[in-house]
């Protein structure tokens, strides 16, 4: 019975909670940055940057008497949106003096953020960086100020940015995800400090160029006299640089802006062999007197593609990376920053030189973590899977575009990020070409990064702006990933195209050798494969997907089903546990050290003995039955082989052993179960069916798929009672429709009709036997599909000749009525999921990434 509840309330539709003690809300430990790192946040002697995460109110509903005392960062579940509400205080003096900057590091979804009553942001902010200035004119200093922040992180399948429905995508958490803090900026400040190039002057020097944006207080008279200087550090504090001072020319202008070079040793440059980064400190001077500095982290370093291949400071450079993918939700007891410090750090140690932060935008100071150990970055927008017609939407293409330059404007400047993605899961499409080449153009406004986008399906042709083509891997053969390069190479060129995710899972036990599919073995072996191949083919790079095992919103099917939706295909498991055979071929490869042996073992077999054991019970069951009484058999071969007669009997009340027909009853639900028990084994770990499921829009129903798919037991008794009840639910329609005609007939009879229309499903019992196995050597799967499409259909039609048989009605009647009964109900399921979830989309855009269409 607790498994049967757990079942029914995994499948129920989840009700909205407005009660705040209802909430799943938890705190995240604070990062303690600010004190950690003063030239990270630029807190000296003239800038301040105070903690903004301490005494926060949160509730549930406007003007809600119910609240809770929370800091930040935190997140909730159970609920769609949530507000927090802050009160502080400002004086005259601190209004007068500096520009307060509020600064969310990270907020999901959706936010609305008002001071004081009025709206000062209302966008998506999608966990990217937001600064918002806190306007004097709206501040108080009689009274406390009121931050209100509304979150909302409810997805939709048509505008959000991720959609809906998301494959393998982290969990989405709702909430102020990252710390919060204060800008104390002076009036007269500098604005931005970019590294725009570096470039090789001399065989023994390299020249940075840098470009400088200054603002003054409009209190400043046009006579006061500004000016700028440039010092350059190492990253020990030592000085690489000591600028003069620069004059600036404001003239008339509220700011100014001015381009400086600087010369510094070769030996400075960055490479993630030696991760030399630097920091600059610009000061802001008027009439002599410092208002203003300004530090900022920098890695000298130039990459560029060229003559056919990526070189980096003038060498040639092969990516060799690993995606980063991890829910807020994963690690509650510790800091952000202490979790990507060690994570980063155990990508370094595993000889990686390059880190994906996929499927969400990255906190900002993981991008400086990377600068510290000698990784570059790859970031990207969370954009996956996107059919045609929804990217073709003016109003998707635009939300898009905007939360595109938000995420350039935050993530530009940093040196270590070598290339900005447009997204994955895209396919040979002139609509999906158009849009990547589109969002490919405004990097290049920001920056000179590379752009790139991942592809279920590469395209034959270039894309214009767009630099690097990613290939998406799923435990696909060797061969036939070879067989793409080549192919991809050919079109596009050996060094435009990369491995961007090269997944394989390990769900099945460990020490059971490589030839045991999606074992920890397995998955080694299948990631060695991969890197030889790289080694042969030459290409721009690879990317190996994941670092982590991490929890997502559903079980997936491709990764097992998990009670805590974890997907496992990481090097090392959530617990970061070193100790797998995965992490120490990947060691050995990538350090082209001594080779680590891959024990073979022996192909498991899965093919479970519950379905054996239930199949001959259920043929032994029939074959009982059959031979009870001979009358039964008489009526069986006369329902399966002349169907009409049989139904006339029943019309004419001819007796019929009603419990004769409740066993049967039994019998062809538990052969109906087991057919659809084998077919959902069989697609257990096929994401074609995960990925159609999730085209619902219904996580719910991918969870509860997931869940029967891979528990063949549970699966077979729950499809036997919802099989029992469709027997039910199908005479009730039959009996409803009756009332329109003059004929009746009893619902018992009706029953009658619709169990013994199912009776050919006993006939292929024997079938399910190794329907499993048969399937699983996939030779003639496709006819096998067709046979059960018009197994099908048979039943269909035996069900409509009972209906017109027992109320003597006019078979072309009963066949009119009936498929307009059926188009009527699926055009309304269509309709319902196409209008709320754009179901019809993105299951056809799956079948594309499929070639299916």
């Amino acid at each position: 019975m607790i498994k049967i509840f757990n079942f029914l309330l995994l499948i129920a539709l989840s009700v909205p909670v407005l009660n705040i003690s209802q909430i799943r809300l938890k705190e995240i430990p604070p990062s303690k940055l600010l004190s950690a790192d003063t030239i990270y946040f630029n807190n000296n002697s003239i800038r301040k940057t105070l903690n903004f995460g301490e005494g926060w109110t949160v509730y549930a509903k406007e003007n809600s008497p119910e609240k809770l005392d929370v800091n930040l960062p935190c997140f909730f579940e159970d609920t769609k949106s949530l507000f927090f509400e802050k009160k502080f205080e400002s004086s005259s003096a601190l209004i007068s003096e500096y520009n307060l900057n509020l600064v969310f590091l990270g907020i999901n979804y959706s936010a609305e953020i008002l001071l004081n009553d009025v709206i000062i942001f209302k966008n998506d902010a999608g966990n990217i960086p937001i600064k918002i200035n806190l306007s004097a004119e709206l501040l108080k200093t009689s009274e406390p100020n009121i931050i209100k922040v509304k979150i909302n992180h409810e997805l939709d399948s048509r505008s959000t940015i991720p959609v809906q429905q998301r494959f393998l995508f982290p969990k989405n958490l709702g909430g102020i995800l990252r710390d919060v803090y204060l800008e104390l900026i002076p009036k007269s400040h500098i604005a931005s400090l970019g590294l725009l190039n570096v470039s090789s002057s001399s065989k023994d020097f390299s020249s940075l160029e840098y470009n400088l944006k200054f603002e003054r207080d409009k209190a400043d008279t046009t006579s006061a006299e500004f000016f700028t200087r440039v010092n350059i550090y190492d990253l020990n504090g030592k000085s690489v640089y000591n600028g003069n001072n620069v004059k600036l020319y404001f003239g008339d202008q509220k700011s100014a802006s001015v381009k400086l070079n600087y010369q510094i040793p070769v030996h400075f440059l960055w490479h993630p062999d030696n991760p030399n980064y630097l920091y600059s400190e610009v000061t802001l001077l008027r009439d002599g007197e410092i208002v203003d500095i300004k530090t900022q982290y920098h890695s000298a370093l130039f990459l560029t593609k060229e003559y056919g291949a990526i070189k980096l400071n003038g060498e040639v450079f092969e990516f060799k990376g690993v995606t980063y993918i991890i829910s807020a939700d994963d690690q509650p007891l510790k800091n952000e920053i202490d979790i990507l410090r060690s994570d980063l750090g155990l990508i370094k140690e595993l000889g990686f030189n390059t880190v994906r932060f996929a499927k969400a935008a990255p906190h900002p100071y993981a991008l400086h973590l990377c600068q510290q150990l000698g990784l570059f970055a790859f970031i990207e927008m969370p954009l996956n899977s996107i059919p045609d017609e929804i990217i073709n939407n003016e109003v998707f293409v635009n939300r898009a575009g905007l939360l595109f330059d938000k995420f350039l404007e935050q993530y530009s400047e940093f040196s270590l990020v070598a290339a900005i993605g447009i997204g994955g899961g895209f396919i040979d499409s002139e609509i999906q070409k158009q849009f990547i080449s589109n969002l490919s153009s405004r990097i290049k406004i920001y920056s000179n990064k590379l752009s790139f986008a991942s592809f279920s399906l590469m395209p034959h042709n270039k894309i214009e702006f767009l630099d690097l083509y990613g290939i998406e891997i799923f435990s696909d053969e060797v061969e036939k990933v070879e067989d793409i390069l080549k192919e991809s190479a050919s079109n596009l060129g050996r060094e435009n195209i990369f491995l961007s995710e090269v997944t394989y899972p390990h769900y099945n036990s460990e020490g059971s050798g490589y030839l045991s599919r999606f074992s920890r073995e397995a998955q080694a072996k299948y990631f060695e494969d991969m890197l030889n191949l790289f080694k042969e083919e030459k290409v721009a790079g690879f990317f190996i997907n994941s670092i982590l095992d991490y929890s997502g919103d559903y079980p997936s099917f491709y990764s097992k089903f998990s009670a805590n939706n974890l997907y496992k295909i990481g090097i090392v498991d959530e617990e970061r546990n070193k100790n797998s055979i995965t992490y120490n071929v990947i060691q050995s490869k990538l350090s082209n050290s001594e080779r680590v042996t891959i024990p073979i073992g022996t192909k498991a077999d899965d093919f479970p003995l519950f379905i054996i054991f239930t199949g001959l019970a259920l043929a032994i069951v029939m074959g009982l039955l059959i031979n009870s009484k001979k009358k039964f058999r008489e009526d069986s071969m006369r329902a399966l082989l002349r169907p009409y007669n049989f139904f006339a009997d029943i019309r004419d009340h001819r007796i019929l052993s009603g419990f004769h027909t409740f066993i049967l009853m039994l019998v062809l639900s538990g052969a109906h179960s087991l057919l659809l028990t084998n077919l959902l084994y069989y697609f257990k770990d096929k994401i074609l069916l995960e990925r159609l499921i999730l085209a619902s829009g219904l996580q719910t129903l991918a969870s509860a798929a997931s869940y029967l798919a891979w528990n063949p037991v549970q699966c077979f008794f729950y499809l036997w009672i919802i099989t029992i009840f469709t027997f039910v639910f199908v005479s009730l329609i039959i009996k409803f429709g009756s009332l329109f005609i003059k004929t009746k007939v009893s619902l018992l009879n009706i029953f009658f009709i619709v169990i013994w229309s199912f009776l050919p499903l006993a006939v292929i019992l024997p079938v399910k036997l190794i329907l499993y196995r048969v399937l699983a050597a996939d030779i003639i799967n496709l006819y096998i599909f067709m046979l059960l499409g018009l197994y099908a259909l048979w039943i269909l039609q035996r069900i409509i000749k009972g209906v017109y048989v027992i109320f003597d009605i006019s078979k072309i009647r009963v066949y009119f009525y009936s498929i307009l009964l059926i188009i009527i109900a699926a055009g309304s399921l269509a309709f319902y999921f196409q209008n709320n979830y754009s179901t019809v989309y993105y299951f056809l855009n799956t079948l594309k990434q499929f070639k299916i269409i």
